[in-house]
């Protein structure tokens, strides 16, 4: 396999070489001269697939060919000639060559650093993150028949980009319930290697306390329920979780109630004054929103966190009826020019509307990851003990190899050090000749011998040289002292 590799390499730039693999079998070499052109014919199957990850990218961004400016070669296989053939009469231009295609992952994700960061100052970086496998919630509801049936609703579709959130509504469960969050349509992303990915449930959610929390808060008659709603993000990182579950009830207030409700802090004025601004909802509109009632058509069909899909519905609804009230406003208003009171007071009942508030109650819930298999009991026993021990080896490891360098290190240096005339100087001719002769016979030995040696033989062999350094170290008034350089 590594000659392969390393023929390919060669044939990128030559158009003949030979592959040869010493002692391959019975001790026998293996010599064959490859041609390019050979080793075309025999990678020709795979030459379909050169295109398909350009066409995937552009399928996903939603973009054309003609609109591309110039495709950067990515990854080291793409210098094969061949390879590079196909991609330029695919993409109908000479292709990008600038950046070192072995770099271009690395360079990349550099200059995306660096575009993110405060500290760096380049030019602009425009990315787009967005969902590689869609995400979907898969749950059991209860039919018009009674039997349950399996109901999918995709969340995160391909290609959507994140940091986003979703919400998605269940409008039909009273009690409590459990669902599923997993990848959806690996199909068309992934083809027929699809079965590779493994499972592909990523998170198991149950949610208690459902027909508690609905008796306790729709036993009054002016009380409804707006269904359980699930947030769900999508972080910086394309990581998913379940943000929070919460029963959403809208309360019809009554007159004595309306009273109490209607002196708003002015805090609350200023935080809808700004509500409007941003909505373009005119100040005609009421506080109250109207919302259709008894459909669920769109029941349990995944939002937009910060805009859901029945917004437009909604606000059409209220023009219409603001405009419904506007003319009987304007057909009521002739009495008044008669002076007759009752007229006035009818209009007002007629167009008043009772003030409906929302009102919202957290559901528990449990989340179970299901990509990964918790451990426990003997598995996280094993898996303990397998991590001491690989920590064991390791710290063998970087004993041995301190060891030794430390070893190998004192002896270079006294080699090095007794050719100097300041060390030399420091001991006689036989004292010098000793010292050599021992760190000649200890090199020999590390290289050859002492190759495979453990720790403890280094250690041991180092304690012997640090004994000749205190054994030759300068004393006070003796001539045939020699003095060895300290390790440290």
């Amino acid at each position: 396999f590594k000659e392969a590799g390393r023929l390919k390499n060669v044939l990128s730039a030559n158009t003949e070489h030979y592959a040869q693999i010493e002692g391959l079998l019975d001790e026998q070499d293996f010599r064959l001269l490859v041609t390019r052109e050979q080793f075309e014919k025999l990678c020709s199957d795979l030459y379909d697939r050169v295109t398909a990850p350009l066409d995937k990218a552009l399928a996903g961004a939603g973009l054309a060919l003609d609109v591309i400016n110039q495709v950067v070669l990515f990854g080291g296989n793409t210098r094969v000639p061949k390879m590079q053939d196909i991609l330029r009469a695919h993409i109908g231009q000479e292709l990008a060559k600038n950046i070192n295609a072995d770099e271009a992952a690395c360079m990349g994700a550099v200059y995306r650093a660096a575009d993110l960061a405060t500290g760096f100052k380049v030019k602009k970086f425009i990315t787009k993150d967005a969902v590689l496998f869609p995400i979907q919630v898969v749950f059991d509801r209860e039919g018009d028949s009674g039997a349950l049936r399996q109901v999918r609703r995709t969340l995160f579709g391909a290609m959507n980009s994140y940091p986003q959130k979703k919400v998605i509504t269940f409008n039909k469960h009273t009690d409590d319930f459990e669902f599923t969050v997993q990848y959806a349509e690996l199909e068309s992303v992934l083809g027929k290697n699809a079965n590779t990915l493994g499972s592909t449930d990523l998170a198991r959610v149950r949610l208690s306390e459902v027909a508690k929390k609905l008796k306790a808060n729709t036993a009054a008659d002016n009380v409804e329920s707006k269904g359980i709603k699930a947030h769900f993000v999508l972080d910086d990182s394309g990581i998913f979780s379940l943000a929070n579950v919460e029963l959403v009830l809208e309360k019809t207030l009554r007159k004595g109630e309306e009273e109490e409700d209607g002196d708003e802090s002015t805090f609350q004025k200023i935080g809808n004054t700004i509500s409007k601004l941003f909505s373009g909802d005119t100040d005609e509109k009421p506080t109250a929103e109207t919302k259709p009632t008894g459909g669920d058509s769109e029941s349990e069909t995944p939002e937009e966190a910060e805009q859901p899909k029945g917004e437009e519905t909604d606000k059409g609804t209220a023009k219409e009826e603001e405009k419904g009230t506007g003319e009987a406003t304007t057909k009521d208003a002739k009495p008044e020019t008669n002076g007759t009171a009752t007229g006035d007071e009818t209009a007002k009942n007629a167009t008043a509307k009772p003030k409906i508030v929302t009102l919202k109650e957290t559901i528990p819930s449990k989340v179970e990851l299901t990509y990964l298999a918790p451990l426990d009991g003997d598995s996280y026993e094993a898996s303990a003990k397998r991590l001491t021990a690989l920590d064991a080896i390791d710290n063998a490891k970087k004993r041995r190899e301190t060891a030794l360098n430390a070893l190998e290190s004192f002896v270079i240096d006294a080699q090095v050090k007794l050719d100097e005339e300041e060390y030399a100087s420091c001991g006689t001719p036989e004292e010098i000749e000793t010292i050599r002769k021992r760190c000649s016979e200890l090199s020999d030995w590390l290289y050859e011998d002492g190759a495979d040696a453990d720790a403890e033989t280094y250690e041991r062999n180092w304690r012997i040289c640090v004994e000749w350094r205190t054994r030759f170290t300068p004393g006070t008034g003796s001539t045939t002292s020699v003095r060895m350089p300290s390790m440290h």
